[in-house]
């Protein structure tokens, strides 16, 4: 992945009866590795913002307030830097750019778009199995890589999200959409479907969620 890409400025526009344009970064370099995120055990606590780590929030009531790791995009290598997702921005389930007008409408962009952010394998696209908007040279993707007018990842993409206070790990690193996979459980969509994680529609989550379980004797 070209990481010098993914945190160009990203120009949104919006407009009703003016344009409104608004310079955002969808990502930004951190100094965390996918393994030094999923190693992480022990919860910082804290009062504000101020007192937690980079790309931390502070949250919780008092006196149960800890700081809780935002969200990071990780790219092949367990030890290779991370980048840090702005969440208000991108909506890695849906695969769009978000954007927020002066009168709180939300809107969501999935044309023309740069870097394109959908990213495929070489073998979905050489299937006809996967499409992403059109690229014409590598720093059109957020991936790197452009294959025959597709974007496409030699390695694994994972999405590094913080869990909640309750739960015994800090951070949760599932595959990216169109990343290879065995089970559901390895999908930031929770859905896994002919071996690549992919988009799924509420009642797709419910079924596979049922699926994957190991017992269902209570059936019978």
């Amino acid at each position: 992945m070209k990481k010098n890409y993914l945190y160009l400025p990203l120009l949104l526009t919006c407009g009703f009866g003016k344009i409104l344009c608004e310079e955002a970064h969808l990502f930004e370099p951190s100094s965390y590795s996918r393994s030094y995120l999923m190693n992480l055990t022990e919860r910082k606590r804290c009062d504000t913002d101020d007192d937690c780590p980079q790309f931390s929030v502070c949250e919780g009531k008092s006196p149960f307030q800890f700081c809780k790791f935002e969200k990071f995009l990780c790219v092949g290598n367990e030890n290779d830097n991370c980048q840090h997702i702005n969440s208000a921005l991108w909506d890695e389930k849906d695969e769009a750019v978000i954007y927020k007008n002066i009168f709180n409408s939300i809107f969501r962009f999935k044309f023309g778009i740069r870097p394109i952010m959908k990213t495929c394998t070489k073998e979905q696209v050489d299937k006809g199995e996967c499409k992403t908007k059109e690229c014409s040279i590598n720093e059109d993707c957020m991936s790197g890589l452009c294959y025959s007018n597709n974007c496409i990842t030699e390695q694994p993409i994972y999405v590094c999200a913080g869990t909640n206070k309750y739960e015994r790990y800090l951070f949760n690193c599932k595959k990216l959409n169109n990343m290879e996979c065995h089970t559901s459980s390895e999908c930031y969509s929770d859905y896994c479907d002919n071996g690549y994680c992919k988009k799924a529609k509420l009642f797709m989550l419910y079924y596979h969620s049922f699926k994957d379980m190991p017992y269902r004797s209570y059936l019978l």
